[in-house]
């Protein structure tokens, strides 16, 4: 999946002649594609009710910037002058990592029939299909644990320091959604959609920040912060399934995935140089992903 960098368009790097010179802000991070999983696992009962269990996880998205110069580049702000070396720098990159992770558990009720419209101007409802609708009710879980860093080489030959910031966001709630399926010979079509609203605890932790020239010298101690706020949950799922037999299918769709009023790791970089620097949350971020699933069905 691919995810959006939805962060606070706030500068990286800027230069160190021109501190109103933007090089790098936050939204240049680009994310790449990342692989995750997605299982499922539920059982239809006889009275047209049924429960599954759910588990998607998207591992290790990935995004980063590298600048070179030549004693011309500067973290931005208060910050940026305050701590030695860091407003003449040689080099700076920043990182960001995402690891999104959710869990379900539903019941639904189901209504299933079949259909078969011969005048239809749709080829796909002149042939004789069975459909079926749930309506879903469940608990859901989404975590979202993120690392952000600048990291900073101040002069040819020094070791990096850097700016880097933690954070977690675990969100629980209610949710409801609606699947509908449509089987024919070998084909099935199914979507899915769900929207959650859940309580969300959020937490961040910033380590040390010192020069490389005097790394005695702490510019600012490290500081942890949490909150609790109110945040979504909302899943989108578009598939289609070839069946091999009776029981087997291969299933490839497209997927959305949202979670708004979480902790994003870039949101907490403060570049101001004040007593109160680095010390509030910010938790109303937005995340969202999209991307293909490709996978196999059992079904008895």
């Amino acid at each position: 999946m691919h995810r959006t960098n939805n962060v606070v368009d706030q500068p990286l790097i800027v230069a160190s002649d021109d501190p109103d010179l933007v090089i790098t802000s936050a939204r240049d991070l680009e994310f790449g594609v990342a692989p995750g999983v997605r299982a499922l696992f539920g059982k239809r009962m006889g009275n047209n009710f049924g429960w599954e269990l759910g588990y998607t996880g998207v591992y290790s998205l990935w995004a980063e910037e590298e600048v070179s110069g030549t004693d011309d580049l500067s973290a931005p702000g208060g910050l940026g002058q305050a701590v030695d070396g860091w407003s003449t720098a040689d080099f700076l990159g920043p990182t960001y990592k995402s690891s999104p992770n959710l869990a379900e558990a539903n019941l639904f009720y189901y209504s299933c029939g079949e259909k078969c419209k011969p005048n239809s101007a749709l080829w796909w409802n002149r042939q004789e299909h069975c459909t079926c609708t749930d309506f879903l009710v469940g608990f859901v879980w989404a975590g979202l644990e993120e690392e952000a860093a600048l990291n900073v080489v101040c002069c040819d030959g020094d070791p990096s320091t850097s700016y880097n910031v933690d954070t977690s966001s675990n969100l629980f709630g209610g949710q409801v959604g609606i699947r509908k399926r449509a089987d024919w010979e070998r084909w099935s079509l199914q979507g899915t959609l769900k929207a959650g609203v859940a309580g969300s605890r959020l937490s961040s932790s910033s380590g040390a920040i010192f020069s490389s020239r005097t790394p005695d010298d702490i510019t600012r101690e490290p500081i942890s912060n949490s909150d609790s706020s109110l945040g979504g949950i909302f899943q989108f799922n578009l598939t289609t399934i070839y069946r091999i037999n009776s029981q087997w299918g291969l299933r490839g769709g497209y997927n959305l995935i949202g979670l708004t009023g979480v902790a994003l790791a870039p949101d907490q970089f403060d570049f101001t140089d004040t007593a109160d620097s680095g010390t509030r949350i910010a938790g109303n971020g937005n995340l969202l992903m999209h991307g293909f699933n490709f996978g196999v069905e059992y079904r008895w």
